[in-house]
């Protein structure tokens, strides 16, 4: 842009004679010619004269500058702009399909750190057989789960890797953060709600209620002239695309009791983490403690006997709209939600079986078949809870607590086996 040069010579010759003209002392200007020089004044009207002409050339002068500031403001403006639309794809990022959020998602970054490990291994180096049943007054019905709350923590604790994890209220802290961290190549593991990703519901309206904000996927690109991320989730096929708007509601949702807090999650893999075979050992012996020893009455083998005791209670405690909503998503907890079927017994039955293989322990891989075992009786009750939500049936609080209570002597049978075994395994090199 070219901006012709103010004419200052002439701008200081017309304030002079302004300030003349004002004071009231000048003569008039002939119509032709060179302007007249003014006569002598006195030394009040001289000072008069040559503050006139100051403040004037200073009130040009602020008109300059602003002017130039605004061209500067602008141009700035639109370089900004014009770096505010990106496009980027975290290099070398492979998302490999899974059945459990965190541990899908914490598998294929951890992968991309250079540590290549099945899903299976995460979910049981980090100590994730769990069992909690949770009643709560923000909750329409109880929450029945099969993971442990810290499995991530532990993960990365069993490994020797630094997991380092951020909130913010803030929606831009949150993209702004994103987006930087997608620059540096670098994928970002995150928590959203459910509810607000279109492509999880098929493009469909969720359901009502659909709430969970502790879901777990993986930022692995950004389109800003597209208006849209690429993200990695658990057993959708290659990337999928979000838009940022959608995105940004999915992190900043407010919907108890897992809201997700635009939180995320950086993990530091050093050059060197613990041998498999110890991070094995720690991890197994935790299982054990948190199954048997539970702090509260709401977790581990305590949890399931408290579940067993308090069903009878759901028709009278909760609300009949929410009856028929509570058997089924009893189901989807321990069967489809997330567990890889049997209440995660699956996934962790398989990781026993790795493990032994691992470890050349003949005992892990038997007890691997156990926890086949009982992952089919926990796919039977659960498929009792689905039958109960479609038929009415209400018999089924006083049928479901014999099955609980005999799944519940399966799982101490299983851990004092497994107890067995790790004191046998620190006797190892």
């Amino acid at each position: 842009m070219f901006i012709k040069p103010f004419p200052v010579k002439l701008l200081h010759s017309n304030l002079i004679w302004e300030c003349i003209a004002t004071t009231g002392q000048a003569r008039a200007m002939p119509k032709a010619g060179p302007p007249l020089e003014p006569e002598a004044h006195p030394p009040q009207a001289e000072a008069e004269i040559r503050k006139c002409y100051e403040d004037k050339r200073m009130k040009n002068f602020r008109v300059i500058v602003l002017v130039i500031l605004l061209l500067i403001l602008t141009l700035t403006g639109c370089k900004k702009k014009e770096e505010a639309k990106m496009t980027k794809m975290v290099v070398e990022f492979t998302h490999r399909v899974g059945v459990h959020c965190a541990t899908t998602a914490f598998r294929n970054v951890l992968e991309y750190g250079g540590l290549p490990l099945s899903e299976d291994m995460c979910f049981g180096l980090g100590s994730g057989l769990g069992f909690t049943y949770w009643k709560d007054k923000r909750m329409p019905f109880p929450f029945v789960g099969g993971r442990t709350r810290d499995l991530e923590k532990d993960l990365c604790r069993n490994l020797g890797i630094e997991m380092k994890v951020y909130e913010t209220r803030s929606k831009k802290k949150a993209y702004a953060t994103l987006r930087e961290l997608i620059l540096k190549n670098q994928p970002v593991i995150i928590n959203v709600d459910l509810y607000y990703l279109p492509y999880f519901w098929g493009g469909q309206e969720p359901p009502p209620g659909a709430h969970f904000g502790g879901h777990f996927i993986v930022v692995a690109g950004i389109d800003e002239e597209k208006g849209i991320a690429y993200v990695a989730d658990t057993n959708f096929s290659g990337l999928q695309e979000i838009k940022l708007s959608d995105l940004e509601e999915a992190r900043d949702s407010k919907h108890k009791p897992f809201p997700p807090c635009n939180r995320w999650y950086i993990l530091e893999v050093p050059k060197e983490i613990t041998p498999l075979n110890k991070a094995i050992q720690k991890a197994l012996t935790k299982n054990c403690q948190e199954m048997q020893k539970p702090p509260i009455k709401i977790l581990g083998l305590k949890g399931m006997r408290y579940f067993a005791q308090d069903i009878v209670n759901w028709p009278r405690e909760i609300a009949p709209s929410s009856l028929t909503p509570a058997l089924l998503n009893t189901y989807i907890y321990m069967e489809e939600g997330g567990t890889g079927g049997g209440l995660f017994r699956k996934i962790y039955a398989r990781f026993l079986k790795e493990a032994g293989e691992i470890l050349k322990d003949e005992a892990l891989k038997d007890l691997s078949l156990e926890y086949e075992e009982i992952a089919n009786y926990w796919t039977d009750l659960a498929k009792m809870f689905l039958e109960a939500s479609k038929t009415n049936n209400r018999e089924v609080f006083t049928e479901v607590p014999p099955k609980i209570l005999e799944i519940t002597t399966l799982e101490e049978k299983a851990l004092l086996q497994l107890n067995q075994i790790c004191n046998t395994l620190k006797d190892k090199p």
